[in-house]
């Protein structure tokens, strides 16, 4: 999930397993990878921290994915929390599950192509730090780590939980096999960075923006 372009319609007809076709198919269920990420997280947020008010945000999710898919996030304490008796989302949260359920747009600026995730990734690692918002990436970046910790979270193991209660998970007993996901999350989190950082067999130390963005032009598939 992630690094999906809107040019790549054999997502859900590609399978290397039945399992992995079953999940494909629950995706394309709750309308994943039906829209661009820029268009509807632009939507969603109002800004960077507060999301639209719940019945607003239903019916940007019911359109922009599915019932089901609104459902999901609703029901999931992973998303969700009550305040004063009402269920509020984590505006966070709901933006790596957006990240990842959506696809990219590549755009150009002085004849050079990027794309919206990239971008958007980039300026959310660097928000926190002292340096400019053009500055590489460190390879030991805290907030890249709980950034790819979250969407790792959510895609593996959050998603997961909802797929096997689906008709698509079929009849059980695979528990086993999605929670290796969790009990190994440092280190599949820890492999993740160490691939994004090795460009060319090199692996770097930092990540300047062109190769961040090269990321999602050179993988039309996913990255979790």
């Amino acid at each position: 999930m992630g690094c999906l372009n809107g040019s790549q319609e054999g997502y859900f007809k590609y399978s290397k397993s039945d399992e992995e076709k079953n999940f494909r198919q629950w995706e394309q269920s709750l309308g994943f990878l039906r829209n661009n990420f820029g268009s509807v997280i632009a939507l969603v947020l109002n800004d960077a921290r507060q999301i639209r008010t719940d019945e607003t945000l239903k019916v940007i999710l019911n359109r922009n994915f599915s019932p089901k898919f609104t459902d999901m996030l609703f029901s999931n304490e992973f998303f969700v929390k009550e305040v004063d008796g009402k269920k509020v989302i984590n505006a966070n949260k709901l933006r790596y599950l957006i990240f990842i359920s959506t696809i990219h747009v590549c755009q150009t600026s002085f004849s050079k192509v990027y794309t919206d995730k990239a971008a958007l990734l980039f300026g959310m690692i660097n928000c926190d730090e002292e340096d400019e918002s053009c500055a590489p990436i460190e390879r030991t970046n805290t907030t890249l780590t709980k950034i790819i910790s979250y969407m790792f979270e959510i895609a593996a193991i959050e998603l997961s939980k909802s797929y096997l209660k689906s008709p698509y998970g079929g009849s059980g007993g695979r528990d086993q096999l999605y929670k290796k996901f969790a009990d190994n999350k440092d280190d599949i989190v820890e492999y993740i960075i160490i691939d994004m950082f090795t460009q060319k067999g090199v692996l770097l130390e930092q990540l300047g923006f062109n190769e961040t963005n090269s990321i999602f032009l050179k993988n039309p598939n996913v990255i979790f």
